[in-house]
């Protein structure tokens, strides 16, 4: 009834202490156009399909056509394989219909034979059944296909439910009204088209640039692709880069006004590859693609806030053409190869190896650091009105000049279609938090009030040289730590203030705490509640509720949860309600670990929230120890573990063993790192170089034992006496003698007991390991030999190096050791 629900009202009344309500409901039948055909995928099962279709290939090659307009002769060519395709698809659906209701018949008459006392072969009415349920298995699999329900497991065959639930979704995206620019409602079908057409034509209108203003802001760029890029990106499609293009395109789904599947490209690529090849080059030549190549459905989905007869509240989606789509991809692949050599280390949106959650991360640190030292900081979101529809083509195209790239991949794409500001310094390294950006989402951070007006002076050249335009009604400001905006600059600078917290890229995050933490969680918990309570009315296999929670439930907190901390209350509370339904609210019949643990080993796959966050945490750890992943969040990091006991060790922290009182130093979600690796340090492996072992921390190190306790010294400590090569010869091989260990530590403490230290530091070398004490001795430490930390994972007597490790292989790795 959901799609019906026009309007809906809550009204109190005197007669009773209940309030009533009234619904409006819109039950007229949309008109409906018929639709767009898409091929059905399993005519690629069928001999006699694929058989023909090749033969209509060959016979469309011995065409004129073939030879004087190729661009012409391949829209032919769609065009027949997809008129074939329509007649044998109604044909057969026509063939399985009649079979299907004979069959019906069939089982009606022997069971009508039996109501009677007629004895009848009860084989052959298990076989009948057998061959109806098959009929109808695979109804529902189309079924299921077409309501997207991905939470569908093989044991689900209720056909009318999944019917029903494609039905609704056809039904939920109808819109049945939408209200024009004076406030008129427009409920007929040839208006509300109309008003769509106008709508999306002002939206995608071209916009205006200042040419003067893009010559000014294409000055800053300083990057330029090297010459075997340029030489790579201007060079024939190769079959390679056609077959790597078709194959990395997703399957199952919709295609555009032809009909014609990712799957039908796959199935048919040994006879169409050089015909792709051929037409790439045809378009090429000609400067523009097919006729059908060039046509796009495009289909509005509700974005699920505001009201519905708003357009501005619709998402377009555009359905493209598959050879389009390959063709695209070819070249995005190319341009991907390149991007992350031009494009800034702030811009993590579809860069190769940066990844949406590192922007999060380094504005959680940032804020933490403000908050924590003290200091100013002013934390802009600005956001861009319809981002990606107000895109210069001129512009676009500027840019890739530019940068450098060769008149003949900027004609494939044509084809297609400031020092004043300052950020935050992060303490202890030459880093700057200023701009983390991912596609249009743009935050900044400042560290004072006179780089505000300069961001909207940058802004102001950007927009006036691209078209953009900065909403200001959507953008936000924080302040935190010491930073304050009275009442006339909040005015002038005309922003949203947020007090304590904003939403940045879907996670909440801010100086209260547990104010994020209800935003992030709370919502989510109370919606994933209401949607298990209606699934409890369905009558699900086991394995189906465990496909429901992973699919459906969980999968909605793994976001958020990359990156922030999930409170204790919340953990507690979504674990019940994973282990209530999966038992139907009924008694938990096995042990938790055992239906967490894989199905290979009799568990049922349940995910695990607690190994989820450790498999996320030991990924960012991964990140962290890999040199060549340059990301801000890693300096704050450092930064923050220099506080466990003052002993500033940067990554060689992962080689001790902190306890509690000390994490507690750090952000939770660091915190987490450390509990993730102490969770698996007994499958854990540091391979150590002759740095790694001077570089080897003296205290809370598990190698470095005494009276069975790690150590903590603080006058050590104090001292600057914190790794193995701190009581090393700089010069030459060996350890420091007693006397010049008393020596620098009377620098610091002048009252120092001389006989205590000394009786410490010879019992500390004699609990260092043999094999450390053989390195000191035989070889020099060598300070300007870069430093790398590698962590090698054992599972199974196999080595999984942490750097190159998936959160799925982690997770498993998890399951492995705790399960």
């Amino acid at each position: 009834m959901s799609s019906f629900v026009q309007s809906l009202y809550y009204n109190v009344t005197s007669m009773s202490d209940h309030s009533f309500v009234i619904k409006n409901l819109n039950c007229t039948c949309i008109e409906r156009g018929p639709g767009l055909w898409v091929l059905n995928n399993t005519l690629l099962f069928n001999e006699k399909y694929v058989q023909r279709v090749k033969d209509i290939i060959s016979q469309e090659k011995e065409s004129e056509l073939f030879h004087r307009d190729f661009l012409v002769w391949w829209d032919n060519l769609k065009y027949r394989i997809k008129r074939y395709s329509q007649i044998l698809s109604s044909d057969l659906a026509k063939q399985n219909k009649r079979e299907y209701h004979k069959l019906e018949r069939q089982i009606n008459n022997l069971c009508e034979k039996a109501a009677s006392g007629i004895v009848i072969d009860i084989a052959k009415l298990e076989s009948l059944k057998l061959e109806l349920s098959n009929f109808e298995i695979e109804k529902c699999k189309g079924a299921v296909l077409r309501a997207k329900a991905i939470w569908a497991v093989e044991s689900d065959k209720n056909t009318k439910y999944f019917l029903n639930l494609e039905k609704y979704k056809q039904e939920s995206n109808a819109i049945k009204e939408l209200l024009n620019e004076n406030g008129d409602t427009v409920s007929d079908t040839e208006g509300i088209l109309e008003l769509q057409h106008s709508f999306f034509s002002d939206l995608y209108s071209c916009v205006t640039t200042d040419e003067n203003k893009m010559s000014e802001l294409l000055n800053y760029v300083t990057k330029t692709v090297n010459e075997d890029d340029n030489t790579m990106c201007n060079d024939d499609v190769t079959e390679d880069e056609l077959c790597k293009a078709i194959n990395q395109l997703s399957k199952n789904k919709s295609p555009g006004s032809d009909g014609l599947t990712v799957e039908f490209y796959c199935k048919f690529y040994s006879e169409l590859k050089y015909v792709l090849l051929k037409l790439f080059d045809a378009i090429e030549e000609e400067g523009i693609l097919s006729r059908s190549m060039k046509c796009g459905i495009i289909s509005l989905v509700y974005k699920k806030k505001g009201e519905r007869n708003f357009l501005k509240n619709y998402r377009p989606i555009s359905l493209l053409q598959v050879d389009y789509k390959i063709l695209a991809r070819i070249m995005s692949n190319r341009l991907k190869s390149v991007l992350p050599k031009i494009i800034s280390e702030d811009q993590t949106c579809c860069v190769i190896g940066r990844d949406i959650s590192n922007n999060i991360s380094n504005v959680r640190d940032i804020m933490e650091l403000v908050e924590r030292d003290d200091l100013e900081g002013y934390f802009l979101k600005l956001d861009q009105a319809n981002a990606f529809d107000r895109v210069s083509h001129t512009y676009l195209l500027e840019v890739l000049k530019k940068f450098g790239f060769g008149d003949r991949f900027v004609k494939w794409i044509s084809i297609f279609y400031n020092v004043n500001i300052k950020g935050i310094n992060i303490p202890n390294s030459n880093k700057i938090g200023l701009i983390y950006q991912h596609a249009d989402d743009t935050t900044l951070s400042l560290c004072n009030k006179e780089s505000i007006p300069e961001v909207f002076k940058e802004f102001d050249l950007y927009n006036k040289a691209t078209g953009a335009k900065i909403n200001r009604q959507k953008s936000e400001i924080l302040c935190l730590g010491t930073a304050t905006l009275s009442v006339v600059e909040k005015d002038h600078i005309g922003l949203k203030v947020c007090e304590d917290y904003f939403q940045l890229l879907g996670v909440f995050i801010g100086k209260n705490r547990k104010m994020c933490d209800e935003m992030n969680w709370k919502n989510k918990i109370v919606k994933i509640k209401s949607l298990l309570n209606i699934w409890l009315l369905r009558r699900l296999t086991i394995h189906g509720r465990v496909s429901v929670i992973n699919s459906l439930m969980l999968s909605r907190f793994w976001y958020a949860l990359f990156v922030t901390a999930l409170p204790e209350w919340a953990y507690i509370e979504i674990k019940r309600l994973c282990l209530n339904f999966t038992w139907k609210n009924r008694c938990h019949l096995v042990k938790y670990n055992c239906i967490v643990d894989d199905k290979s080993r009799g568990g049922l796959n349940v995910a695990d929230i607690k190994f989820k966050i450790y498999a996320f945490r030991l990924k960012f750890l991964g990140r962290l120890l890999d040199d060549e992943y340059e990301v801000l969040w890693k300096y704050t990091f450092k930064y923050f573990v220099s506080s466990i006991y003052d002993m500033k060790l940067c990554h060689n922290v992962f080689y001790t063993v902190i306890p509690n009182c000390e994490l507690k130093k750090l952000t939770v979600v660091y915190q987490e790192f450390f509990q993730a690796l102490n969770c698996i340090r007994k499958k854990i492996e540091f391979p150590l170089s002759v740095e790694n072992i001077y570089d080897q921390p003296l205290f809370v190190n598990p190698n470095i034992v005494l009276n069975n306790r790690t150590i903590v010294w603080h006058d050590f400590i104090g001292a600057g006496i914190v790794c193995l090569k701190d009581i090393c010869f700089e010069v030459k091989t060996g350890f420091l003698p007693d006397h010049a260990i008393v020596e620098m530590i009377q620098v610091v403490y002048e009252d120092v007991n001389v006989q205590y230290v000394v009786d410490r530091y010879r019992n500390l070398l004699n609990v260092i390991p043999v094999e450390w004490k053989n390195t000191v001795n035989t070889d020099i430490h060598r300070i300007s030999i870069p430093r790398t930390i590698d962590i090698s994972i054992i599972c199974k007597n196999v080595h999984y190096d942490l750097k190159l490790c998936s959160t799925k292989t982690l997770y498993t790795i998890m399951l492995e050791k705790n399960c």
